[in-house]
């Protein structure tokens, strides 16, 4: 099975949701160059890391950024594939801004190559040379839009399903007896509810982490048209699969994958959670108040202190409440 067809299958079966921050640094991508790939192609490498870029601080965007796969031996993948047979990567002329990069397909309907140009790609033209193959030692290969979202969850150490507070049977923040405030599921996203009215998109709850199973592996970012892989859908999104080399072989036309699929099997680092992590449905410190005399956890001393200045009748009213519980038990 081509590496297309696994893309098509893919969508068709998808489900379609004691240290310190001070510790933590991103990985530094300051030397490298952005590889920016285009439906239909499938770029790769060897995996290094899963580095975040967050948003624009003016529009209030920082956790809704993008993140790239940092790859060592960067390449195009065309493998026999008669889809990716017009794959090609164009490299921007010296002066102009954006991607280092492009890898586009010259066969598909809105990609055009410009003789002495570069590159049209829906109405965006991309002014550069076409090269015949990518010689940087290292790029940073860009997973942006919702196609990128999705294959960054599949790479990083906890990208299955949502960041959100745990919570106990009835629906109470489930408070860490440790710490004395709610234990949060450390994945990657934070999602909405959202209706046919509003829409809310996901937000990043903390930064990326590339899963421990993949680092040093040849991992292969494939780009596909939703329409092209969906039979049920004509619209202009995007499809990404994200498939690890089991066989090399003895070139591309012989290396053989499987797909990669978000995982909560791993957790991110301490250092990245304290330095990164923010949940912007956490609970109020009054409910994180209730929730601890309820589950027989001592106040933590910020929420105290918080409430002694804001809200003294309720502090006083549940430290009735624990005496209560606690003369009851004795």
């Amino acid at each position: 099975m081509s590496i297309t067809d696994i893309g098509k299958e893919e969508a068709e079966n998808a489900d379609t949701g004691g240290v310190t921050g001070d510790d933590y640094e991103r990985y530094d991508v300051t030397e490298l160059e952005y590889l920016k790939s285009h439906p239909t192609t499938a770029v790769g490498g060897t995996a290094v890391a899963l580095r975040y870029f967050p948003g624009d601080p003016d529009d209030n965007n920082l956790d809704r950024g993008f993140a790239g796969l940092v790859v060592d031996d960067p390449f195009l993948y065309t493998g026999g594939d008669e889809a990716l047979a017009g794959s090609a990567v164009f490299s921007k002329d010296e002066g102009e801004k954006g991607d280092d990069l492009k890898a586009v397909n010259l066969e598909d309907d809105d990609t055009k190559h410009i003789e002495d140009t570069g590159v049209d790609f829906d109405g965006n033209v991309f002014y550069g040379e076409q090269i015949d193959s990518i010689d940087n030692d290292q790029v940073v290969i860009k997973l942006t839009g919702n196609a990128g979202r999705s294959a960054i969850c599949c790479l990083d150490v906890h990208g299955k399903g949502g960041a959100e507070v745990e919570t106990t049977d009835t629906g109470q923040p489930k408070i860490n007896p440790e710490t004395g405030y709610p234990d949060v599921v450390p994945a990657l996203l934070e999602y909405f509810d959202n209706d046919e009215d509003n829409y809310t998109p996901p937000r990043y709850y903390r930064d990326t982490e590339l899963r421990p199973d993949m680092e040093g592996e040849q991992v292969v970012f494939m780009i596909q048209r939703m329409r092209d892989v969906k039979e049920d859908y004509d619209g202009d999104s995007y499809w990404s699969t994200v498939l690890t080399a089991t066989e090399d072989g003895d070139g591309q036309a012989d290396m053989e994958f499987e797909t990669v699929q978000p995982t909560d099997e791993f957790e991110p680092s301490e250092e990245l959670l304290r330095a990164t992590s923010w949940l912007e449905s956490y609970p109020e410190r009054e409910e994180i108040a209730r929730a601890c005399v309820d589950q027989g956890v001592q106040i933590p001393d910020k929420v105290r202190e918080y409430l002694s200045e804001e809200n003294e009748e309720l502090l006083r009213e549940l430290q009735s409440d624990a005496s209560e519980t606690t003369e009851a038990e004795a």
